[in-house]
Order: structure tokens, then sequence, then C-alpha cells
């Protein structure tokens, strides 16, 4: 069959922004167009590969593997590798899924206007079938990746014991695993809490400075508060934080305690079923 370059280009690039912002989605991160167009774009140059002879299989998994991971740090940067981990074999899933499921069309239909070669899909399909077929299998994924999550804190759910100014205040914390935020400066782990709990815990001063009364800079040079920077989808900025006296996370009969560790405040609610988010840095311990 003929297979037209701009079809190809347009087809790959047009799936490859959705798979990376299911991806983003998938770990709570919204990431700028652009580079979910630039990282669309590296993907689509890739499809170029259809027009190669048939490559080994382990040649063409493994060069596709790489391409994948440059997709990923071309749309989400390099943050750490835990972090770069958590993206590419997110991205990988959604992508092997992707072709599963394309290979199953062409296995069992054996569509004229659709050609694989090198792992790569070919239609020569109308533009609007392909944005209500593209979008429709987004809006799955998504439905998919939230039933997990919420499947997933039903498992995940730990103690947590904040003490600081001579009080402490007890919540439900849930294991966010995509919560990576560290603080800036001394690099610890940031556990994100709703302010109505950690309220009873601030002095006057702070309680007004972390409600919007008065400015960052009147109360960010204090050593024990912070602005910690954060991204999340749809939107970024920042979120005051102060180091505690003491936290402590209870799971199953096992607790650890620290005070290497900043809270950040959450002016809104969180959630109806826990009031603060702990990342990975603070579950491992246990």
């Amino acid at each position: 069959m003929v297979i037209y370059i701009d079809v190809l280009l347009g087809l790959n690039m047009f799936v490859n922004y959705f798979l990376l912002l299911a991806t983003g989605g998938a770990n709570r991160t919204r990431p700028p167009f652009i580079r979910l167009l630039l990282g669309a774009l590296t993907g689509a140059a890739v499809s170029l590969i259809i027009f190669l002879p048939p490559l080994h299989f382990l040649l063409d998994t493994l060069f596709k593997a790489l391409w994948c991971g440059v997709m990923v740090l071309v749309t989400f940067s390099f943050k750490g590798l835990r972090r770069f981990l958590r993206f590419y074999g997110t991205f990988l899933g959604m992508s092997f899924s992707f072709a599963g499921v394309m290979l199953a069309i062409w296995f069992a239909f054996k569509p004229q206007g659709m050609a694989i070669n090198n792992f790569t899909v070919y239609f020569n399909v109308s533009p609007v079938l392909l944005i209500l077929s593209t979008v429709v299998s987004y809006m799955i994924i998504k439905l998919v990746c939230r039933f997990s999550e919420k499947k997933a804190a039903n498992g995940n759910i730990y103690k947590l014991e904040i003490s600081m100014n001579a009080h402490s205040v007890c919540c439900d914390a849930l294991l966010d695993t995509g919560n990576s935020l560290r603080d800036l400066f001394s690099g610890d782990p940031v556990i994100v809490v709703e302010y109505d709990l950690i309220k009873p815990l601030l002095t006057k001063r702070a309680q007004y400075a972390f409600s919007g009364g008065v400015s960052a800079s009147d109360y960010a040079m204090d050593e024990k508060y912070r602005l910690i920077p954060y991204s999340a989808v749809g939107k970024e900025g920042f979120l005051p934080a102060f180091r505690p006296e003491s936290v402590c996370v209870r799971l199953a009969g096992k607790e650890f305690k620290t005070n290497k560790v900043m809270i950040a405040v959450s002016s809104g609610p969180i959630s109806s079923e826990y009031k603060a988010l702990i990342g990975n840095d603070i579950a491992e311990n246990l």
C-alpha cells in the first residue's frame, strides 16, 4: 500500500501527544505544552522506521525502548533517576498497550488502510476518525488510571502524627508515589497537609502568613519556613512549608519518626478520606 509521510508523521505525533499527556496525568504532572509538542515530534520522527526493511525483533525492541527514553526526557526533563524511571515505565506501559490493541486489530480484521512494520503503525484514515478514536482512547486510559489510583489508595493509607510548639495533630495520609517534592535548601522530603489540620500547630504570625495575609517574604526568611515549588496537572506554583519538631508515620504496627522533613500546606482540602500526602521517601523507611 502507499504510505504518505505527512499522514504518517501527523498520526504518530497526535497519538504520541496523548500518550505523553496520559503519562503525565498518571504521575500527577502536567508538562508545558511546548514540551509535550516536542516530545510528540520526537516520537513522530522515529515512525519513519516503517520505511526500512524489517529489523530483527531484539534490535527493533531495543531501539524503540531507547527512543521512548528520549521522548520522556524531552517531555518531562530529568529531575532524578527514580522519577525518570517512574515516568519511563508508565510511558512504556501505555505505549505497549496501544501497540497491542493495534496489532490485535490488524491480525483480527486485516484492515485495508492499515500497515505495520518494525512496530510502527500506519493508518490511512480521515482526520475526524483519527481525532475521535485517539480522544476516546485517551479517555479510557484516564478512567483506568483513576480507577487504579483509587483502588491502590485503599491499601496505602498511613497514620501520620505531626508535632510542633507543644501540640500534636493526627490524620490519615495517602502514599502518593507522584509526590517527589523536596526542600530546595536541605533536600528533605515534603509531606503535603491540609491547612485546617495543622493550623493549631502554627503561631498566630504563621497562621496569618500561611492563610495569605502577608507576602511570602515576610516569613520566608525564618529558618523554619520555606516556599516549596510544585507542579501538578494543570497548575504550578509554590506551597508554604515549615519544619516540624517531629513527624511520626505508622503502618501495620511499624512506625518511623523523624524531623528531617518539611510540611507543605495545602490551602484547600486534599480528600474526604485522608488529609495528607506522603511520598516513597517517607514510606520506604517502614
